[in-house]
């Protein structure tokens, strides 16, 4: 049975709420530390946002759909919970993750074009420069996972920035018409970096606005 899994930060203890259920959505189970709260009926409730009640605390659930796939929206009392499509974490964990994806992507080009000697590639301007982006990559990577999330998803977002205007100027130049398909797939590809970017930026100002409420 498939499930899902999310963190509910409560006064001073966390919970874990999670949602279990058949086929396609079906007979969605909803638990808190592995006890029942509710059972959502049906795919189309979940789509709606369906809300459960219990000891004056609410839950509300909603599946939601960005771009080409499909995630959770789960908030108590208003806020998302951890792990929550719109939880701030959860959207800089995605633009790490596509961070990561990008260079690796860029990495194996390399390596199949120079290493490979693919002169196909070689002459569409694909090589060494990939191998610059993939290092640039995981430089952002290092950076978000050791020192600062903002500048590193920021740096990661700018390289994608930096790389999608030279992949649209090369492919113009040597491949007619492909430009539009291009920049349909870097919006898809980058939507999830901006998303994170957004977010830790935002976060990063919530955490400024409390300290200085605190020291006020």
């Amino acid at each position: 049975m498939p499930s899902r899994k999310f963190i509910v930060l409560k006064e001073d203890y966390e919970e874990e709420l999670k949602l279990s259920w058949r086929g396609f959505f079906k007979d969605i189970k909803v638990s808190l530390d592995d006890v029942l709260l509710g059972t959502i009926p049906s795919r189309k409730d979940l789509k709606a946002g369906y809300k459960i009640y219990k000891d004056e605390n609410s839950y509300e659930i909603k599946l939601v759909t960005k771009a080409l796939s499909q995630d959770f929206e789960v908030l108590y009392n208003g806020e998302h919970v951890g792990g929550s499509s719109g939880d701030p974490s959860h959207k800089m964990k995605i633009a790490v993750g596509m961070i990561i994806f990008l260079c690796i992507l860029n990495v194996a080009i390399f390596s199949i074009s120079v290493v490979g000697d693919i002169e196909s590639l070689l002459k569409l301007g694909f090589g060494w420069y990939n191998l610059i982006i993939g290092v640039l990559y995981f430089i952002s990577i290092i950076t978000s996972k050791k020192l600062n999330r903002l500048y590193g998803i920021g740096c990661g977002f700018s390289v994608f920035l930096m790389d999608t205007v030279f992949a649209l100027i090369m492919i113009s130049n040597q491949v007619h018409n492909a430009a539009g398909g291009t920049v349909i797939a870097r919006i898809i590809i980058g939507a999830p970096i901006f998303f994170g970017l957004v977010a830790a930026f935002k976060s990063k100002r919530n955490f400024l606005e409390d300290q200085k409420l605190k020291y006020d």
